[in-house]
C-alpha cells in the first residue's frame, strides 16, 4: 500500500513537467492568528488573524458566579456565527456525502466565537449571553443570547434543558431574528419607482423540540419566514440519531422562499439516511473496524430533476495507525415521457487515507480519484490527487503540507497545480499563536 502511494504521488508531481507547456507561480498566501487570554481566567481573551490582505480581532469577557451556576458571555469584533443563526441562513440539508455523517441530536443555540484565522469575516458584530445551570437541585438549564451585527441584523435566542425521570433529556428553542432586505437591485420584488419603500426589513422565527436518551433522540424545527409584505413560509425539518445511524428530512412546500441570509428556495424534499456501525477485532493490538454507508436525495418538488447521493466507506484504527476508504457516487434522476425514470450518471470519487501515530511525527498519505462523464457518456472528465501532511508534535507543533492534483478531458492531460504549505502553533498559558504560509503552481498546456 506505502508503495502504490510512492508511485503514485511520483507520478503526479512529475507528469506536469513533462506534458505542461506553460505554469504561472501564486504569490505565497501569509495567515497568522494569535490569542492573549487573561492569568486565571482564559475565557478573556483578546483574539486576532491576519492574511496578508485583511485583518479581523475581537474580544471576550465571560465572568461566572455562584460556584458557575450563572455564567456570562460577552463577545464582540468580528465574530464567527453559527448555531441557529446557520439554520435560519440554511434550513436544508447539507449536499456533502461523508460514510459516517450524522443527524443533529439537540436543539441548536446562538453561538459566537472569536477569530481564529480560519475566516475573515468582515461583519462586526456584539454578542451576549447568560446560563443559569440549576446543578443537581433542579437538574435544567436556561440560556439567553443576544446578538446584533453592523449589518442590523438582531436576533434573540433562548433555549431551557431539562433533565427527566428514566435518564431523559427534554430541549426546546426558540429563536427570532430581524434583518434589512437585500439590495432592491438585486430582489425581483422591488420596483425601481419605490413603491414598496417602507417594507425594508425581513424577519424568521425559529422553533425546536427535542427528545434525547443515552442511544436516542428526535429533533423537530420548524422555521418561519416573513419577506416584510406580510408573507409567511415555513420550513419544516426532523432529525433523528439512534446507535447505528441517522435520518434527517427537511420539507419546504413554498415557492420563492427566501431564507434570512437570501437564498432562494423552491418547493424541495430533502432527505439523508446514514447506517453505520463498529466492530472490535481482537488481537495483541486491538483493532477497530468502523464502517458506513449515507444516501442523501433532493427532489425539486417544483422542477423535472431530481440529485441523489451516495457514500459508502470503512475506517480501520487502532493506537498506532488509522487506514480508511471511501466510495461515493451523484445521479440525476429525471422523469420521461411514458412515466419512466431516467437515472443519469453525474460523477463517481474514490478516495483513500492512511495515518500513521508515531511519537514525534504523524504521517498522513490520501489519494482520490474522480471521473464525470457527458450526459451522452462520448467525453469524459477525470481527475487525481494524492498529498502528503506531516504533523510534528513538538512545542511549538507544526505541520506540512504537500499536494499535486492532475485533470484530463477525455483522457487527454488538461492542467495541474502543486500545493504546498508549513504551519506553526504555540500555545501557552497566557498566549496562542499560529501562522501558516502556502504557496501553489499551476500548470497547462
Amino acid at each position: 500500500m506505502k508503495r502504490f502511494f510512492f508511485v503514485l504521488l511520483l507520478a503526479i508531481f512529475i507528469s506536469p513537467l513533462i506534458f505542461s507547456e506553460e505554469f504561472s507561480f501564486d504569490d505565497p498566501k501569509w495567515k497568522l492568528n494569535g490569542k492573549i487570554r487573561i492569568p486565571k481566567v482564559p475565557e478573556n481573551c483578546i483574539s486576532g488573524a491576519w492574511n496578508g490582505n485583511d485583518y479581523v480581532y475581537g474580544g471576550s469577557f465571560s465572568p461566572s458566579f455562584w460556584n458557575k451556576h450563572l455564567v456570562l458571555d460577552v463577545k464582540g469584533g468580528n465574530l464567527s456565527l453559527s448555531g441557529i443563526l446557520s439554520l435560519m441562513n440554511n434550513p436544508t440539508l447539507s449536499s456533502v456525502v461523508s460514510p459516517f455523517s450524522t443527524a443533529d441530536k439537540t436543539v441548536r443555540e446562538l453561538k459566537a466565537s472569536l477569530p481564529d484565522g480560519s475566516s475573515f469575516s468582515s461583519r462586526q458584530a456584539l454578542y451576549s449571553s447568560i446560563k443559569i445551570d440549576g446543578g443537581k437541585a433542579f437538574p435544567a438549564s436556561l440560556s439567553s443570547s443576544v446578538l446584533y451585527t453592523d449589518e442590523e441584523t438582531y436576533v434573540f435566542s433562548s433555549a431551557l434543558k431539562v433533565k427527566a425521570p428514566g435518564n431523559l433529556f427534554l430541549d426546546f428553542q426558540a429563536s427570532a431574528g430581524s434583518s434589512v432586505l437585500d439590495d432592491r437591485k438585486s430582489d425581483s420584488w422591488f420596483s425601481d419607482k419605490g413603491f414598496f419603500r417602507e417594507c425594508d426589513r425581513k424577519s424568521v422565527l425559529s422553533i425546536q423540540g427535542a427528545v434525547r436518551k443515552e442511544s436516542f433522540s428526535m429533533l423537530f424545527s420548524d422555521i418561519v419566514y416573513s419577506d416584510g409584505f406580510g408573507q409567511f413560509m415555513s420550513v419544516y425539518r426532523a432529525d433523528s440519531v439512534w446507535k447505528y445511524g441517522s435520518v434527517s428530512a427537511v420539507w419546504n412546500p413554498s415557492h420563492g422562499l427566501r431564507t434570512f441570509s437570501g437564498k432562494e428556495l423552491d418547493e424541495s424534499l430533502f432527505i439523508k439516511v446514514n447506517l453505520q456501525d463498529q466492530k472490535k477485532l481482537n488481537g495483541k493490538i486491538p483493532f477497530f473496524f468502523k464502517y458506513g454507508l449515507t444516501v442523501f436525495s433532493q427532489s425539486n418538488l417544483s422542477e423535472k430533476e431530481d440529485v441523489l447521493k451516495a457514500a459508502l466507506g470503512f475506517r480501520l484504527f487502532c493506537v498506532l495507525a488509522s487506514l480508511s476508504g471511501n466510495l461515493q457516487g451523484e445521479f440525476k434522476i429525471r422523469p420521461e415521457e411514458d412515466k419512466t425514470f431516467a437515472v443519469i450518471w453525474k460523477k463517481a470519487t474514490v478516495s483513500s487515507s492512511g495515518t500513521w501515530y508515531f511519537s514525534a511525527v504523524q504521517p498522513t498519505l490520501k489519494g482520490s480519484f474522480w471521473l464525470s462523464p457527458s450526459e451522452d457518456y462520448l467525453s469524459w472528465k477525470s481527475g487525481e490527487t494524492v498529498s502528503l501532511v506531516l504533523n510534528i508534535s513538538s512545542s511549538p507543533s507544526a505541520s506540512f503540507s504537500l499536494s499535486g492534483t492532475v485533470n484530463q478531458n477525455s483522457w487527454q492531460y488538461k492542467n495541474a497545480e502543486l500545493e504546498s504549505g508549513i504551519s506553526l502553533k504555540y500555545k501557552s498559558k497566557f498566549l496562542d499563536f499560529s501562522g501558516k504560509v502556502s504557496w501553489s503552481i499551476e500548470f497547462s498546456q
